[in-house]
């Protein structure tokens, strides 16, 4: 069934060219408060029934599958490709939600980990100021933006518990009896961001989607207790980044995962019992020209002196990434940079300070922690536009699938769920 309801709402909550998130009823974040609810357990935070159907019927096992970067665009251009898929259609329910803003793998893995949502747990960017820190961070490597190598906190003596959720959705389950399994690729197993993130899960790296699929079937029928399945599969944002999300490389990464789910669907329609399936993305992507690369710091020259620092004299700016420009601008100069930057960049981006944005809603009801990293100037390229800065091996534009703003095709997301 298609939740009609669903893609009204999600189209409705428009800002301008911006799509605003959801926080309330079809977004991101409320998946994890409905998948206490299929448990059972009490949630303040969940998505509209309608998105789950019957939530009375008994639910042993939940998989959560995360597939980074499929967007509403691209379940909709793929999805009769797959049995899986045309099944879901057919005998569950698929609803349009939003991605949380900005729309970063970021903000909605650490969601799906903390069971919070981006404005309470604040890692809204791959870039972010860190007051914990006094420096631009990227919080998944746990370094400095600066400084070259990865885990280069670690040389400060900074706890990354700090800075990192307090939170804990499989805690969350666990004290209620429900044990967490927790798949991703081998190669973010051991990462500081994920031995503090999934401490209270048991985490199995894969290689292969064969390994994947396979250990998750036997997963789930080993037993029949309660049990929660958390799988992360990013291999399609990856190939969208390098390749873009129109090409043959990236059709081919979208019909080989979607291959594997239709053998893991044959396999377990018989023997997969009490079993819900959920499939959502953090975000969708779009293409954008590298031909022409815009460099805020090159096409503005002097903004510099505008702009915070640190105690080490560094610039805090920038943060975010090229859909989403976070400036720390001084408060005394942010409305003459505002304007500055609507003048001389009026085609290709808008300029919105963080109240702003905040008083539409993108930001929900943000905690101190989230207002204390976010730049107070922010910048949203038109259509597919980019804006970045330049600093050598540093900050450099290179990607071409690209994410973190507020246009439909980053924003609408799926959700498709399937009872077994």
């Amino acid at each position: 069934m298609i939740n009609k309801k669903s893609i009204e709402e999600v189209g409705k909550s428009k800002y301008k060219e911006c799509t605003i998130p959801l926080y309330d009823s079809y977004c991101f974040s409320n998946i994890f408060g409905s998948i206490k609810h299929l448990f059972d357990i009490p949630s303040d935070k969940k998505l509209p029934k309608d998105t789950l159907g019957n939530s009375k019927d008994s639910t042993s096992k939940i998989v959560f599958f995360l597939v980074d970067a499929f967007g509403w665009c691209f379940y909709e251009k793929y999805k009769k490709s797959s049995s899986f898929l045309r099944e879901i259609e057919k005998g569950g329910i698929v609803s349009k939600l939003t991605s949380q803003f900005p729309s970063t793998t970021t903000a909605h893995v650490t969601t799906a980990l903390s069971g919070e949502p981006v404005y309470e747990h604040g890692l809204y960017e791959w870039f972010y100021y860190e007051p914990e820190a006094d420096d631009i961070i990227t919080a998944f490597l746990f370094k400095e933006a600066r400084k070259k190598g990865i885990e280069t906190l670690k040389n400060r003596n900074i706890e990354p518990k700090r800075f990192l959720p307090e939170k804990s959705f499989f805690k969350d389950l666990l004290e209620n009896g429900i044990k967490s399994t927790v798949y991703q690729p081998c190669f973010i197993n051991d990462s500081t961001y994920s031995n503090v993130m999934c401490k209270d899960a048991t985490v199995k790296g894969y290689h292969e989607y064969e390994d994947l699929f396979e250990s998750l079937s036997k997963d789930l029928t080993k037993n029949n207790d309660k049990e929660y399945y958390y799988v992360y599969l990013p291999e399609i944002d990856s190939i969208a980044h390098e390749k873009g999300n129109c090409s043959e490389e990236f059709k081919e990464a979208i019909e080989k995962l979607l291959k594997h789910m239709d053998k893991f669907y044959e396999k377990g329609k018989e023997s997969f019992k009490n079993t819900a399936v959920m499939i959502s993305a953090d975000h969708g992507q779009v293409d954008t020209d590298l031909s022409t690369k815009y460099y805020l710091n090159d096409i503005m020259p002097d903004i510099d002196k505008y702009l915070k620092k640190n105690k080490n004299n560094d610039l805090i700016s920038p943060t975010g990434f090229c859909r989403d420009l976070f400036l720390h601008v001084k408060e005394e100069h942010l409305f003459t940079v505002k304007k500055m930057i609507e003048k001389q960049l009026k085609d290709i981006v808008c300029v919105y300070t963080f109240d702003e944005l905040k008083e539409r809603g993108f930001f929900g009801h943000p905690s101190q922690r989230m207002i204390e990293r976010c730049g107070n100037l922010i910048l949203l390229p038109k259509d597919n536009n980019h804006i970045w800065w330049y600093e050598k091996d540093i900050f450099e534009l290179s990607f071409i699938g690209v994410h973190g703003g507020a246009s439909k095709n980053e924003m609408e997301i799926p959700l498709l769920f399937y009872r077994f």
